[in-house]
């Protein structure tokens, strides 16, 4: 059953990683140089199976980092490993029909240059752009490298999916025999941070899934489709369940009616989203589920209202150009006491306002301009592209996991597009994706 679900690839993935994971909880030195050293062998092998292992380590590292307990030893090896990868991959050739993210991001890596002059931590700022840039960067050109190599195409992006739902199914055991390593503040977390953290990590792995659905077995699919579900409705997180029913309203207009439809409902939606909110409640207490989405803190939506209203008070005094990364991080620490009394805690819990403090108005609009073009070099060939596209501008306006590079959610947007471009490739050359 379990191999019939999970590649070979995978079961040594989870393995290795939750192997060494343990010893990290016990040793924070000792799994940091444990952990490192298995992805530097697995790469300087030189083969395409190896590396593949090497690649989904990584991808652990980004997972245990977001962890509370033990496993975030990983935190700080983060950046190292993604120095290696980009040492390894940097003279490899690939074929010049695949997508140069870079190009299509190189304005708003510009504006964030120039952001950095007028930041409070100048340093903190420069290393959070390099991040991003090296993102940007390497992770495209290492995943197309190993996917050309491998014996199919699709072997990494499937690997890689089935690692992400190991990780939702340790949890989910975790939850059923000790229940306490995988709870916060009295709601199911798993392997993450805080309840929010699994909920948006579930979502993204659920567009995922989505857009791998043709090259999966329908056995594997439902399952993979069951574990994702289940893990979402624990964690209780409104945003995720938000996110997911307007994938599948996205997805069926897009199918009945086409983009010339979607797209304009989307910005009507878009328009009156406050107004849709402020009446969520009233239905929510008519079904009698008030309890289970904690209708008394949706007014003001856990806090978020403060936090929103009290960074566009902050983005009038750097309204085009922000104050470069980590600024609004800092912002926030130093005004906690004073957030706190108002009933926030947190940072800014938006994408879009956080872009805005850190980058400016430039910053944001030369962002989402890059990843929206992006997006739109497949909207012909994949059709699912566009509605998981706008669902994922509107979950980013109640978290801030965009703006960070080294987590495990905006990475999952990259493999996502990455896929979507071997998928629009092939269909391009008439060929067949296993």
């Amino acid at each position: 059953m379990v191999k019939q679900l999970f590649s070979t690839f995978t079961l040594k993935i989870i393995s290795l990683a939750f192997c060494v994971g343990v010893i990290g909880t016990l040793s924070q030195n000792v799994g940091i140089v444990l952990f490192t050293g298995f992805i530097l062998l697995y790469l300087s092998s030189g083969q395409s199976k190896q590396n593949l292992i090497a690649f989904g380590g990584f991808f652990c590292a980004l997972i245990f980092a977001d962890n509370n307990d033990g496993l975030q030893f990983t935190d700080p090896i983060r950046p190292i490993i993604l120095v290696l990868l980009l040492l390894f991959f940097a003279s490899k050739d690939l074929m010049d029909s695949y997508v140069k993210p870079l190009k299509y991001f190189g304005p708003f890596l510009v504006v964030g240059l120039l952001c950095v002059q007028y930041s409070p931590v100048p340093l903190i700022s420069l290393s959070k752009l390099f991040s991003y840039a090296l993102l940007i960067y390497t992770i495209p050109k290492v995943y197309f490298y190993i996917s050309e190599i491998l014996e199919s195409k699709m072997v990494l992006a499937k690997t890689l999916l089935e690692v992400a739902v190991s990780v939702l199914v340790i949890s989910l055991i975790l939850k059923l025999t000790i229940p306490s390593w995988v709870t916060f503040v009295g709601r199911y977390s798993g392997l993450f941070r805080n309840p929010n953290g699994i909920g948006v990590f579930s979502i993204l792995v659920y567009f995922f899934l989505f857009t791998l659905r043709p090259y999966l077995s329908s056995k594997k699919f439902w399952f993979f489709l069951g574990v994702i579900v289940i893990s979402v409705v624990l964690s209780a997180s409104r945003g995720a369940m938000f996110a997911l029913i307007l994938f599948h309203i996205f997805n069926y207009i897009k199918s009945k009616a086409g983009s010339f439809v979607l797209v304009p409902v989307f910005v009507v939606f878009t328009v009156f989203s406050f107004e849709i909110l402020a009446i969520l409640p009233e239905l929510i207490e008519e079904y009698g589920y008030q309890d289970f989405f904690r209708v008394e803190t949706l007014e003001d939506l856990s806090g978020r209202g403060v936090a929103w209203d009290f960074a566009w008070k902050n983005i009038q005094e750097n309204f085009w150009l922000g104050r470069g990364f980590g600024f609004t991080e800092k912002l926030f620490v130093d005004n906690w006491i004073e957030l706190s009394f108002l009933g926030h805690q947190g940072n800014a819990h938006n994408s879009y306002l956080t872009f805005w403090l850190d980058n400016g108005l430039l910053g944001v609009l030369a962002f989402f301009g890059g990843l929206l073009v992006w997006f739109k070099r497949y909207f012909h060939t994949i059709k699912i592209a566009l509605p998981i596209l706008l669902s994922l501008l509107v979950m980013v306006n109640f978290e801030s996991w965009l703006t960070a590079s080294l987590n495990p959610f905006t990475i999952i947007v990259v493999f996502i597009l990455c896929t979507m471009e071997i998928i629009h490739q092939s269909k391009l050359k008439g060929l067949h994706c296993a």
